[in-house]
This record gives structure tokens, C-alpha cells and sequence, in this order.
């Protein structure tokens, strides 16, 4: 089974080095030369984990996982040890966070060197209440920035977008779930900003997740609504264009040239002129042009 793997990660970096090339010289420094891997939750395909792993460089990689998310941190670390070593990998450590280490020296210089760095799926909010404004993550948005991938499933994607969706509903009741498009009911909370002008949701399809992306993209309208569903990955290069991966969907919302935003009696909101994309493997998307590139 490993040399099938193999097999496909070879393709895999062939197919990446063509989607990620170029054109790019001659740009500038100010986008990342990292990669953006984000998974909207659910199984995960191993053509899809094998593509990550070899766009930090290959099994020889040092990865990092941050297990945070999960309500049993330690345990999800040794998982996803586990699931990395059946990818081939070698040099791979997990680190369950706490404020102090988020702010020591000494473990930034122990993963200087990191090729790739893996966020657990779980609840967002407790990736944020670590690691927001500390050096670690300093370091780590250094690290996509001079090359390395950071990717994350579920929780892991939410954290993606500077608006970050937490799951909490503001207005409705719990039994309510996300029933209705209005201003002031999804709660969002300061995300790690590794993919600016987006606004990431996950689970997408498969939770009818729509009306909470909505509600929050009609209060953000300069921001675009990436809806990402279980199976299904964006890959994002130079920090503003994107590939879909995986068996399902990706969904863009794009509000920025709407129109008439604006509220009934009831509370719920009313716009023109929303723009839709639904992508599915292969398509790419260029987020600075907000359209769908070949």
C-alpha cells in the first residue's frame, strides 16, 4: 500500500509544481511562499494528506502538529503521529500548547527548521485562546511566509481567516440551528489571519452551512465566504490563488459588488447581485480577482 502512496506523491508534486510555478518571479517578496492547506473536515483522503506532505518537501520533512482543538489533546496528538508515520514521515513532534510555551524562545529555535505545521480539528476557539498574539505564532506566520505549508482540518480551517466562525449562535436558540440570514447571530471571533480577505467555513455541504456564511459575509461585505465541505481541500499558493483537492465541494461567496443590504422588521436581511461559485476537484480561484482562473 506505502509504494501506491508513494507512487501518487510523486504525481502529486508534479501536478503542485506546475499549479504553484511562476509566473510569480519578478512580483515582488510580500506574498508567501508558503502553501495554505485547508481541509473542510470529515475523512480524510490519503491522496489528499500525501499532497500535503509532499509540498512541505517530502517524508524527510519536520512536521509539526498542534493538537489544541480537541478536547483530548494528548490522545489526538498520538493519533495523528501515527497517521503521519503511515504517510512515510519521519521527523515528526506534537506539541499540546499552553501560553507559557507559546511565548518561550527555547521551542521557537527547536522548530526553526519546520517544513510543515498541522492544526487538529476540534473546537477553534481553543486553537485561538493559545496561540493569538504570541511569538509562536509570529514564528509560524514567518515560516508560511519564507515557505513552509500550514494546514488544518475542521477547527483547524476556521482558524485560517481573520473573522473566524466559532459554531455559536448569538439570537437563536441551539434547537434554531442556523436557521435564519440576519445580522448579529453567528458568533466569530479573531482567527490567525493566514489567509486575508476570506472568511473560511467548514463541514459546509454536508451541515447546510450556508445561511451562517451568509449572515456573516452580508456584515463583512469586503470579505469573500470560502465554504468548504467534508472530504474536499483548498490549496492555497502566494497567499491569494487556490486549487479545490478531494471528493467533494467548495463553495465561494463573493458579497464585495452586492447590492441594498439591508434589514425587515424582523431582523432579517434582504441583498442584490451576490455572486456564487461552486467548485468541485481541479478548479482554481483567484481570490484577488475574485473569479474562477484556469
Amino acid at each position: 500500500m506505502k509504494h501506491i502512496l508513494y507512487l501518487a506523491a510523486a504525481v502529486f508534486t508534479i501536478i503542485s509544481s506546475v499549479f504553484a510555478n511562476p509566473g510569480n518571479a519578478g512580483k515582488g517578496d510580500n506574498f508567501p511562499k508558503g502553501h495554505l492547506f485547508i481541509i473542510g473536515g470529515g475523512y480524510r483522503d490519503s491522496l489528499l494528506m500525501v499532497e500535503f506532505v509532499q509540498l512541505a518537501g517530502g517524508t524527510g520533512s519536520k512536521f509539526l502538529i498542534i493538537p489544541n482543538a480537541s478536547s483530548e489533546p494528548e490522545e489526538t496528538g498520538k493519533e495523528l503521529l501515527k497517521e503521519f508515520s503511515g504517510y512515510g514521515c519521519t521527523n515528526v513532534q506534537s506539541v499540546v500548547f499552553t501560553r507559557e510555551l507559546a511565548e518561550s524562545d527555547s521551542l521557537i529555535e527547536v522548530f526553526r527548521d519546520v517544513d510543515g505545521i498541522w492544526f487538529s480539528g476540534g473546537d477553534q476557539v481553543r486553537h485561538t485562546a493559545v496561540l493569538n498574539n504570541t511569538k509562536f505564532l509570529d514564528f509560524i506566520r514567518e515560516k508560511y511566509h519564507t515557505g513552509a505549508i500550514i494546514g488544518g482540518t475542521s477547527a483547524g480551517a476556521a482558524i485560517m481567516s481573520k473573522i473566524m466562525i466559532t459554531g455559536e449562535q448569538l439570537k437563536m436558540k441551539e434547537d434554531q440551528a442556523f436557521v435564519t440570514i440576519m445580522p448579529g447571530n453567528i458568533e466569530v471571533k479573531e482567527g490567525f489571519g493566514f489567509l486575508p480577505g476570506v472568511i473560511v467555513d467548514q463541514h459546509f455541504i454536508l451541515r447546510r452551512r450556508f445561511n451562517r456564511l451568509l449572515s456573516v459575509c452580508l456584515e463583512n461585505p469586503t470579505q469573500i465566504g470560502i465554504g468548504i465541505d467534508e472530504e474536499t481541500a483548498i490549496i492555497v499558493s502566494d497567499g491569494n490563488k487556490f486549487r479545490v483537492a478531494g471528493n467533494r465541494t467548495v463553495l465561494v461567496l463573493d458579497p464585495v459588488n452586492s447590492a441594498n443590504i439591508s434589514t425587515n422588521p424582523e431582523g432579517l436581511y434582504s441583498v442584490e447581485n451576490i455572486k456564487l461559485s461552486l467548485l468541485q476537484a481541479g478548479q482554481k480561484y483567484s481570490i484577488s480577482e475574485r473569479r474562477v482562473i484556469e
